[in-house]
């Protein structure tokens, strides 16, 4: 599943390391960082979630931005998996002071199936509206190298 893994906190310019066996509980003052690389799988989607949710708890997020970041996460993914066609898919999670930044990169050439408004009842059509919902900005973009899809989520 995985083709890449760098779930410690990665060293850089604007970013800290987090200290060995730490619980996280000093997040809110440092820039963090998670990135990983699925496949582009059905199997992505709840992998990432569960990757994302761990993360987060370690970095001591609120409950709330915990959920809102693991929604918006799972449909980001989904919608690489289900409309890229590529063959791998790129998380990247980053915790500043009062905000969550998640990107997921995918490799592929997207393409949109009939365009329908969803009923009450369907169930597909929502992702962008579920995470235009959960975040206080959106937004993509598109190269010949694949799209990125990309969310801001308050957290304290």
């Amino acid at each position: 599943m995985f083709i890449s893994n760098n779930l410690r906190t990665c060293p850089g310019q604007g970013r800290t390391t987090e200290p060995q066996g730490g619980t996280g509980g000093s997040a809110a003052r440092e820039d963090l960082v998670c990135e990983f690389s699925l496949r582009c799988e059905r199997e992505a989607v709840p992998v990432s979630r569960e990757i994302t949710r761990r993360r987060l708890n370690r970095w001591a997020c609120g409950g709330e931005a915990v959920e809102a970041a693991c929604l918006v996460v799972s449909e980001l993914v989904t919608n690489a998996v289900v409309h890229s066609g590529g063959t791998h898919v790129d998380v990247h999670v980053h915790r500043t002071p009062g905000a969550l930044r998640l990107e997921v990169r995918d490799d592929g050439h997207w393409h949109r199936g009939a365009e329908a408004v969803p009923g009450e009842l369907t169930e597909c059509g929502r992702g962008l509206t579920i995470v235009t919902a959960c975040a206080a900005k959106y937004g993509h973009s598109t190269t010949a190298a694949g799209t990125t899809s990309w969310a801001v989520i308050t957290a304290s």
